[in-house]
């Protein structure tokens, strides 16, 4: 026999926003990279722009390697390929859907991120997940998922550390789904506008 096959390794790199993704995806870089890391490469997805609404997956690549520490020197070498913008390489990821469409004039993003991020901050604190609001009613370029309702997006490096997140994330969601409900209870009802 040849042997147990050994374990894979991967991380998914959102390169979408990235300044230098043509470089990234160029056949001769990637045999290089490869070559250098002891990875294999896949580009998946397509770029898109802002306010793209189709379901494709936006451009990213797929790292796989046969033990971690191949797997986080392909990605430091990429972050570095990337001018060193923050690598988003997450092994585990989820959603978690608002369920409410945001009203015009409530400031959704703050509520849910907290005053200057402090909510967002304090769960990538506890769990070193990565949280964004995307879908409808997110800041750009985050909602190009106009077809996807509402949603934070965890991605974290394991399973139990984006469990945890969830719980978290659940709980505000819990809180900002209250205060819709208050905000759109205090405001004056609409006045019909066709004659009695």
């Amino acid at each position: 026999g040849s042997g147990p096959k050994p374990n894979h390794y991967q991380a998914t790199v959102d390169i979408n926003f990235a300044r230098n993704r043509a470089n990234l995806v160029k056949g001769t870089t990637q045999t290089q990279l490869c070559k250098d890391t002891q990875s294999t490469i896949v580009t998946k997805g397509r770029f898109k722009a802002v306010g793209d609404c189709s379901p494709d997956d936006p451009l990213h690549l797929v790292v796989t390697t046969d033990t971690q520490e191949l797997l986080d020197a392909a990605l430091a070498r990429i972050h570095s390929m990337l001018g060193g913008e923050p690598i988003k390489a997450f092994r585990a990821s989820a959603k978690c859907v608002l369920g409410m469409d945001s009203p015009p004039h409530f400031d959704l993003n703050t509520e849910l991120k907290g005053p200057e991020n402090a909510f967002f901050d304090h769960i990538t604190g506890e769990t070193t997940c990565y949280l964004a609001v995307r879908g409808r009613g997110a800041p750009p370029p985050f909602n190009y998922e106009l077809n996807e309702p509402l949603q934070v997006y965890i991605g974290g490096p394991t399973e139990a550390a984006v469990q945890t997140a969830q719980s978290l994330v659940e709980n505000l969601l819990v809180s900002v789904r209250g205060k819709i409900t208050a905000y759109l209870a205090s405001l004056p009802p609409l006045i019909p506008t066709f004659p009695a």
